[in-house]
């Protein structure tokens, strides 16, 4: 926690965006506005990806083999990671967006990322932010018919990614 951290100085620069995003939320802005942020964390997310991809691929350090994009660390990239596939996930589940194959694309590509920053502390997080987004989802009788599907396809979405992860490790490693 931030009171018993043996590093206080990183646990509040860990704890500046959590406090900001939230007094973001809290504050409420217009819905263009939402549309805007949302749109332009989805496009900031894959682009990372795809540049961390990239030099995963094309990288010849194999003592550190760990997707970092152009963070420093693999574990800020992974918790970074977490925000633009809730919003794309988000997307995907409203009816408007459901065919659409972009979508499904960005969210392949920041799953497939977030899958080979090998981040234990990442996945943990993206665990509890699935679970809390998905306990807020469908937190009324009636709209929990759709939970075990959406969960569904949460884990074939993230199965279809580990797939290309190791396709990709593999080809590494050769």
């Amino acid at each position: 926690t931030f009171f018993l951290s043996t590093t206080p100085y990183t646990s509040q620069q860990q704890l500046l965006p959590l406090v900001s995003a939230g007094l973001f939320f809290l504050a409420g802005f217009p819905k263009k506005q939402e549309h805007f942020f949302a749109q332009g964390a989805i496009m900031i997310g894959i682009v990372l990806a795809l540049i961390g991809l990239y030099f995963f691929v094309l990288s010849e350090n194999y003592s550190r083999l760990r997707l970092t994009s152009t963070f420093y660390s693999h574990n800020a990239f992974a918790g970074f990671l977490v925000i633009p596939f809730l919003i794309l996930w988000q997307q995907i589940l409203q009816k408007r967006f459901t065919r659409n194959i972009m979508l499904w694309v960005g969210i392949i590509i920041v799953t497939t990322a977030f899958i080979l920053t090998f981040s234990r502390g990442g996945y943990l997080a993206f665990g509890a932010s699935l679970l809390l987004f998905l306990l807020l989802k469908y937190r009324d009788a009636a709209s929990r018919r759709f939970l075990l599907r959406d969960t569904l396809t949460v884990f074939l979405l993230v199965a279809v990614s580990g797939g290309i992860a190791y396709g990709i490790f593999t080809l590494k490693s050769i």
